[in-house]
């Protein structure tokens, strides 16, 4: 037999196992939830009149489209309502560590303009547009494969954002229980058990078995594909009928599965049959994957090294024989097994325990699981799971150099003895040759789970910001990374921040400079090839913290474009969302301008169908008059304090 395999390109993981403690993990959360008895025990849902009604509505699902409907309605809107009433139960959320908002969405944001928070002028929104079609056109990421689903960790108070959770659908007429059941009953060493026998003669006995592990490699190959290239160790598959969970470790070449059939799993014998329904499980799953630390950069650079397989998976399906495609004989579960690692073979690979094994298992997973639940999800993150939850902790509270400081760094000046890192920073600030020679290194060889360079995943359309600090001086700052594809745009902004060097630590950060990385640096799917290094400015106006303040915003927003615009610079985009503060020292800053515009010397103004003045620079490039730029600046901060 023969086959091709084209189109999409994925990364082919070398094994795919069972996941062992699947069953211990997912009843951890259970049990920390039900030190809350509230929380457990009221009555979150509708009537079952109300479920009935709805039941009665759906449609059979003869389509991807159609599975992704029938998710939305039964999956991810019962459980977005349960992760939503357990972060507004205090004791629920500091038991599971529920820092952030979790919501479903079909993207990540880096490089997408869709979650703008007010509504642009017309002019705006058309200006907009036109470069967000511009650049979609020419960043060659856009065409990158995606999943279908992300859950996306989202926080109010710094209003970072990151997928935690990938999702797949795979309509059931193509993927059945059985193919899944079949494909999976063992682990699957890829290139041994699969690609190396695509042209190897098959008997009838070999043929059922051979294929159904061939469509369930390529399948969860695919999803596989979508973590790793979002740095997301979560993930699951959805027929609507079977779930198929997933979880890379701490070696980015193995992923394990754990196969759950929500119609089978749940028995009416069994006092915890709530917890195997589909809802329970998937929200389980994400609680889990909401405490997991992200992947070393050290992890994504061993990613790099897996092997590419060019895999269409429609045409596999397609070339599946028939009658091994709608075979649907009785499930055989080969999913329960023991989960205290008895019971295996070398390779990971699982035999089903009996009827009397499974009931003991449950008997004694429900005496440790309330004692050990909050010690089980205190493990998320250990050297199996992914970086040190403490070091990252440290990394992400340690205080960041004040403006002056970082002041006197670029410019050669003192040392400025408010900062709070000033003791690690000897008697003199490093040059600047020694200065930049030390962040090269640290990001270099700094790429473990111990890195004190941390995501902050807080990214907008062309970049990302990190945290930054060299241990041994102390100088603690932000990075505002860029793809490849965008580094005119970066540019741009450094030379922005030189010509409003006057007003840096004032109005706008520092800015320290443009730097040029040996090795990409992997932030949430984008691969970082350039870093402004900055000072930190303060939390986005809508942080909770600065919403004391918020009476203040529009004064110190115009006094900070004014000055902007004594440096004849046009931001082009000074909005709410394009501006930071600092309640400590009660300073607003501007940020982002990778649009902005020097305005050399006054030009003709000629007035635009909205009414607001525009003048041509030099090079063809529109922009707003500075009075036009306040105008509009004031009616956006105007809707946005309601």
């Amino acid at each position: 037999m023969s086959y091709t395999l084209l189109n999409e390109v994925g990364v082919l993981p070398k094994r795919i196992l069972p996941w062992l403690d699947f069953h211990a993990s997912q009843a951890a959360v259970w049990a920390c939830i039900e030190e809350s008895s509230e929380f457990a025990t009221r009555r979150w849902f509708p009537s079952k009149d109300i479920f009935s009604y709805e039941r009665d509505r759906l449609r059979a699902i003869s389509s991807e489209p159609g599975l992704r409907r029938f998710e939305a309605a039964t999956m991810e809107n019962m459980v977005g309502d349960l992760l939503r009433r357990a972060r507004e139960d205090v004791r629920v959320r500091q038991e599971l560590g529920l820092d952030s908002e979790i919501h479903f969405q079909d993207h990540t944001n880096l490089g997408d303009e869709g979650n703008m928070e007010l509504a642009r002028t017309m002019q705006d929104l058309r200006l907009q547009q036109n470069a967000k079609r511009s650049q979609r056109q020419q960043s060659p990421y856009r065409h990158r494969g995606t999943a279908d689903q992300f859950c996306v960790l989202q926080s109010e108070d710094d209003g970072s954002r990151r997928p935690s959770v990938a999702i797949e659908y795979k309509p059931p007429h193509k993927l059945s229980i059985h193919t899944i059941s079949v494909g999976l009953k063992q682990g699957i060493q890829t290139y041994e058990d699969v690609i190396s026998q695509v042209d190897e003669p098959l008997d009838a006995a070999q043929e059922e078995y051979w294929w159904c592990r061939y469509v369930m490699a390529a399948t969860l190959t695919q999803l596989f594909s979508y973590m790793v290239t979002q740095g997301t160790r979560y993930g699951y598959l959805s027929t609507g009928q079977a779930y198929v969970f997933l979880r890379i470790g701490d070696d980015p070449s193995e992923v394990y599965f754990r196969v759950r059939i929500p119609s089978l799993d749940v028995s009416a014998e069994d006092p915890r049959r709530l917890h195997q329904t589909a809802v329970a499980q998937v929200f389980a799953f994400i609680n889990q994957a909401a405490g997991e630390a992200g992947p070393t950069q050290d992890w994504h650079q061993r990613r790099d090294r897996l092997s590419p397989w060019k895999v269409d998976l429609q045409s596999i399906l397609r070339a599946m024989p028939e009658s091994i495609r709608t075979n649907c004989r009785p499930y055989e579960d080969p999913y329960s097994v023991r989960d205290n690692g008895s019971g295996s073979d070398e390779d990971g690979r699982r035999t089903p325990e009996s009827p009397s094994e499974r009931q003991y298992r449950r008997i004694q997973t429900r005496s440790v699981t309330r004692k050990s639940g909050q010690q089980a999800l205190s493990k998320r993150g250990n050297a199996t799971q992914g970086p040190d939850p403490v070091r990252q902790s440290s990394i992400k509270d340690k205080p960041y150099c004040t403006h002056k400081c970082l002041l006197g760094l670029a410019k050669g000046g003192d040392l400025d003895v408010a900062c709070p890192n000033r003791r690690l920073h000897g008697s003199r600030h490093p040059g600047k040759k020694e200065f930049l020679q030390s962040v090269k290194h640290q990001l270099l060889v700094d790429t473990g789970a111990s890195a004190s360079c941390l995501p902050l995943n807080i990214h907008g359309s062309r970049g990302g910001l990190l945290k930054l600090c060299l241990p041994a001086q102390g100088y603690t700052f932000v990075a505002k990374g860029s793809e490849e594809h965008n580094l005119d745009h970066l540019r741009n902004e450094r030379q922005i921040y030189r010509r409003l060097r006057s007003v840096q630590g004032t109005h706008v950060p520092v800015c320290l400079r443009l730097l040029e990385l040996k090795h990409v640096y992997h932030y949430s799917g984008a691969r970082l090839s350039h870093l402004l290094l900055m000072s930190w400015g303060g939390r986005p106006l809508s942080a909770p913290l600065n919403r004391p303040f918020r009476t203040h915003f529009p004064k110190l927003a115009e006094t900070a474009l004014e000055a902007i615009h004594r440096h004849n610079v046009r931001h082009n985009d000074a909005e709410p969302r394009n501006m930071i503060f600092d309640m400590a020292s009660m300073s607003l800053m501007v940020i982002d301008f990778e649009r902005s515009t020097s305005v050399s010397r006054p030009a003709l103004a000629s007035m635009n169908s909205n009414g607001i003045r525009e003048r041509t620079a030099r090079k063809g490039v529109r922009y707003q008059s500075a009075e036009g730029e306040l105008a509009s600046m004031r009616s956006c901060m105007r809707c946005y304090l309601g």
